[in-house]
This record gives C-alpha cells, structure tokens and sequence, in this order.
C-alpha cells in the first residue's frame, strides 16, 4: 500500500468516528430532554394528587361537621388546580344501634394545566365515610 491510499483510510476513518461521536451527542440531549420533562410530569402529579387530597379533606371534614352534602362548596381552587368534589348520601340507616347513620360517598378530582402546554395533569381520589 502506498502512503496516499493509507491517507484516504485515515480520513474515512476520521469522519465515521465524528459521525459516531455526534450520534452520540444528539442521544445523550435526547435522553436529558426526556429526563427533564419526565421529573416536571412527576412534580405536577404529586402537586394535583396532594390538592385532590386537601379537597376530600375539606369534603370530609364538612360532612363531619354536621353540614352534610349541602355544606360542601363543589368546585375550589387549590393551587392552581381546579378541584371539583362530588358528594352523595345513601341514605340513613340503622341496624340495631342506638344512633342511625348515613354513608357518603366522596370524590375529589383536580384538574390543572392546559391541552395547548404539555402540563396537563388530573387526579381523582374517592372515600367512603359513615357518619355519625
């Protein structure tokens, strides 16, 4: 082999190696972009699962209070999230005890971001509470 096909090798060889280099670059941002909207994804679910939280709590605690379905405010802002509370009585019974009581069921959902920006998270907690 003479110097000048030695040459033309090297330099084949040189661009494969840059083309695999940059392969690996644009990867590696691939991979960090991924990274980065997965960990605000996480970040926003926990802040709409702990406002869904504090509306069945809210929820709850009115309905032990004495106030019932009635005395529930349905739609809150928590946050920034929208939180609708969903509030039904099955009615009172009794079975023998010396007080009758009623179940009530409750559902919390919170809803926060818009469709135009991907931050759109919602999340739906649901309880049954026997009172009194």
């Amino acid at each position: 082999m003479t110097r000048n096909s030695q040459r033309g090798i090297s330099v084949l060889l040189v661009v494969f190696l840059l083309g695999a280099v940059s392969l690996m670059g644009v990867v590696i941002a691939t991979l960090a972009t991924t990274q980065h909207f997965s960990v605000a994804f996480s970040a926003r679910a926990t802040q709409a699962y702990f406002a869904a939280r504090a509306g069945m709590q809210y929820a709850a605690a009115r309905v032990t209070a004495g106030a019932g379905c009635a005395g529930i405010t349905p739609t809150l802002t928590i946050d920034g999230f929208s939180v609708v509370i969903t509030c039904n009585v099955s009615g009172t019974f009794d079975e023998g005890e010396a007080t009758p009581y009623s179940i009530y069921d409750l559902v919390a959902t919170a809803s926060g971001g818009s469709f135009a920006a991907p931050d759109v998270t919602n999340r739906r907690l649901q309880a049954t509470l026997k009172f009194p």
